[in-house]
């Protein structure tokens, strides 16, 4: 048998050729039809629909977007602050300082000695019962002590001095006047106090000392007469001592865009005093709240027996219901009495911070929050063939309400109020989430979807385009609800469109 003729294997190989090209074609066809795709026409047309998520607009409006910093707040004077019980409040700060150096000083002293020709010297104290203060120590910062001797013996010259052992200079050295008067003359010498030290004992009431002295047997009378003195430093007991009345007012901000609506439904007054002396006050706090110079509201409220040593905050919750308008600005006006052992420096001042508060414990009218206008730009959307617009609400706010979506190819046609005709892409009712005394306890959730209109479509197809998204607020119906920093409410759009995917020419 010649088997130069049969060539091993060719036919086996054909028939396995053949079998890889049918599994080849089968795999393309179930891939064609798992992916939707169409069958091609000629080599290199591929085509198939997809899904493509394209964000249309987010819009999440949550309460701690108002609250201004601690330090913003100081700087501007008004704004919205945040409670110890995350409640948030609409606040005016006036910052005061009451000094006391003005009003802090001891009477005139007038004092007269007699010394009799039989005596060398005579010591007098006095009691200073007129003194409003006890003073252990002062450095004085003005004032002055006028010292007339008289010599009673027409014929003999006396050089006398009068010392004053309770005033003494930085050399700790007592105040000493010496005088030469002629028989029968009178000698007045004026000294001026400043940097001495005014130094009495811890009695009550307190004593005075002056001492005159003569050279020679003569009968001399001085008299010892200061000015009102003022202090640089101070220790002693302050007894009613009453400061300056001083006043201050601030322009106020207006509430947040959007939030002119909401109305608080009290008034609180809190006076925060840093520490500061070691006293103790009974101060007085006159406000006044104005709109375009009308008084909106007002009110005067005393604190008693308020130590100053320490950081205080006094609160006075509900001192007037609100006006139904917004201030444009306030004045304040603080006066204070002092009592009490204080030692200190007289150039140091009394800061007062006075803060009207209006907590957003509030009834609110239809509120129209701020929007902002995004651009959506997505390119190769030509194939897009239909789609739909889901939208999502999370609510945490005490109130319920609307949120909407509109487009436009012209920026300026999507703001609010501009008039032109625009497309809604799709609109949900703000789900109410459950209340217990006024306040929100849970987010409440709510979601819809609807199909894209062409003239959305057609936006996407020709990007750029832009979008608002909307939330509208109603009112509460006269009933008082409680804004906390937790409450938000959040609005999503996405758009889920089916779009063509054509390989044609390489694409």
């Amino acid at each position: 048998m010649d088997d130069g003729n049969l060539i091993p294997g060719r036919s086996s190989s054909g028939r396995h050729a053949s079998h890889r090209r049918g599994i080849i074609v089968f795999l393309i066809l179930l891939t064609v039809f798992s992916l939707g795709c169409t069958l091609p026409e000629a080599p290199g047309e591929w085509s198939w629909d997809t899904h493509l998520q394209v964000p249309l607009g987010v819009r999440t409006y949550s309460l701690a977007e108002l609250v201004d910093s601690d330090d913003d707040l100081a700087s501007q004077g008004s704004g919205i602050g945040l409670g110890s019980d995350s409640v948030l409040y609409y606040t005016s700060i006036t910052r005061l300082s009451l000094a006391f150096n003005a009003s802090l000083f001891f009477e005139p002293i007038v004092d007269t000695l007699y010394k009799p020709a039989e005596m060398q010297d005579t010591t007098h104290h006095f009691a200073l019962t007129d003194q409003p203060h006890r003073v252990l120590r002062g450095v004085i910062s003005s004032g002055t002590v006028r010292i007339q001797v008289r010599n009673l013996d027409p014929a003999t010259a006396d050089t006398a001095e009068v010392f004053l052992p309770d005033l003494y200079d930085h050399f700790g050295d007592g105040l000493l006047v010496k005088v030469f008067v002629p028989g029968g003359a009178t000698v007045d010498t004026t000294m001026d106090l400043a940097t001495y030290v005014l130094r009495l004992e811890d009695d009550d009431p307190q004593y005075s000392t002056a001492v005159l002295h003569s050279s020679q047997p003569v009968p001399i009378i001085a008299t010892v007469q200061t000015s009102r003195i003022y202090f640089e430093y101070f220790d002693g007991e302050l007894r009613n001592l009453a400061l300056d009345s001083v006043i201050a007012g601030i322009a106020v901000d207006a509430p947040p865009e959007g939030w002119e609506s909401v109305f608080p439904t009290r008034l609180d007054l809190f006076a925060h005093l840093p520490r500061s002396l070691t006293a103790t006050t009974h101060m007085d706090v006159t406000w006044h709240t104005f709109e375009r110079l009308r008084i909106l509201s007002q009110g005067t409220h005393e604190f008693a027996d308020v130590y100053l040593g320490s950081d205080t905050t006094l609160a006075l919750l509900g001192v007037s219901g609100w006006s139904g308008t917004y201030p444009d600005s306030v004045n304040v006006t603080a006066s204070m009495i002092l009592n009490g052992r204080v030692q200190s420096y007289t150039s140091v001042t009394i800061p007062v911070v006075v803060e009207i508060r209006a907590p957003l414990a509030f009834t609110m009218d239809t509120t129209h929050p701020s929007v902002e206008v995004i651009r959506v730009e997505s390119t190769d959307l030509k194939d897009i063939q239909s789609g739909t617009a889901r939208i999502r609400i999370w609510n945490r706010l005490p109130i319920g309400g609307s949120a909407f979506l509109v487009a436009a190819h012209d920026s300026s046609d999507v703001l609010e109020n501009s008039g032109a005709a625009v497309d809604t892409v799709v609109k949900l009712d703000v789900p109410l989430p459950p209340i217990t005394d006024g306040r929100a306890t849970a987010e409440a959730f709510a979601e819809t979807e609807v199909t894209l209109s062409d003239a959305v479509v057609e936006m996407l197809r020709n990007p750029p385009f832009f979008t608002r998204t909307d939330i509208l607020l109603p009112g509460s119906n006269g009933d008082t609800l409680y804004a906390h920093v937790s409450d938000y409410v959040k609005v999503q759009v996405i758009a889920d469109v089916i779009y063509r995917i054509n390989t044609e020419d390489g694409e």
